[in-house]
């Protein structure tokens, strides 16, 4: 659902979801795919165009061949930097089906949890992204199949690709280039280790040694967020863990840095579509 704070959660409706997407988008931050989150696992290979993809701290410029990984409820987006044809197959996969598909001794969500320093990208060669989208291909028309067995056949075809997945990346010994802007990612950080307290810009400009509207054109520059929708964000994702956790509404609350109790109802119920209370019983 669309905020005014330009970011949003893209709830994925099924157990996997397979996209491939050839357009042209308008250049610049007015033509970027929105800071977005989804409740599910992400496999994006990106084919062509010039482009940056933000995840989180890190911002990569890619190129043919780069597959990204993106784990459930991380910032990201996709910048195009050109009118160049943008071209990128998509994967989509439920948390649950990752963990009923591994085994005892092939963890299948490791490729999107192992050395976060380089685990968020990887480059395929030609003959690899060849099996990919052979695979990619399988997997779409099981999905397409409703005739018996589709489930065994999408469990199958999905297993395999993610197996596939975890060789290339286990086999990277490549560590992608990170051009997020230093000021940028250690702001983030900053408001990550201290999301608890009380951020304000005229704290930020004691903490940095810079002045407060320099860091918040920077950041909106970088970024296309203003620090305070950032920051709420982050607080809203730190309130949902929480609740997940079995946490009371009044702990998420204190523990996502809301200060005061009526507008941290406000805020998530308005951000997320429901309730904090309401949240937790569903999930």
């Amino acid at each position: 659902m669309k905020t005014e704070n330009k970011y949003q959660l893209h709830p994925i409706e099924k157990d996997v979801i397979c996209f491939y997407h050839a357009n042209s988008i308008m250049n610049g931050m007015e033509g970027a795919v929105p800071y977005h989150r989804h409740d599910a696992y992400e496999i994006y290979l990106f084919l062509e165009g010039n482009t940056d993809f933000y995840l989180e701290r890190n911002c990569y410029r890619l190129r043919r061949g780069d597959m990204v990984l993106v784990a459930p409820s991380q910032l990201h987006r996709s910048v195009c930097l050109s009118e160049d044809t943008y071209r990128r197959y998509g994967i989509n996969i439920k948390p649950f089906l990752v963990d009923k598909l591994s085994s005892v001794n092939t963890d299948l969500k490791h490729c999107f949890s192992v050395n976060p320093e380089k685990a968020h990208l990887a480059h395929l060669t030609e003959g690899e992204i060849e099996q990919f989208i052979v695979m990619f291909d399988s997997l779409q028309q099981a999905l397409d199949n409703t005739g018996y067995g589709q489930d065994i056949l999408i469990s199958a075809e999905t297993a395999k690709l993610l197996v596939f997945v975890n060789r290339v990346f286990g086999s990277c010994g490549w560590k992608p280039e990170n051009i997020m802007p230093s000021l940028i990612s250690d702001v983030m950080a900053y408001i990550e280790e201290h999301l608890t307290e009380d951020i304000t810009l005229s704290r930020l400009s004691q903490d940095f040694y810079l002045s407060h509207d320099y860091i918040s054109r920077q950041f909106k520059s970088a970024t296309g967020l203003s620090i305070r929708s950032y920051l709420l964000d982050k607080k809203i994702c730190r309130a949902k863990a929480c609740l997940l956790e079995g946490k009371s509404v009044t702990q998420a609350c204190m523990e996502s840095g809301f200060s005061d109790y009526a507008n941290f109802i406000r805020s998530f119920t308005k951000h997320v579509g429901v309730s904090p209370g309401k949240y937790k019983k569903l999930m």
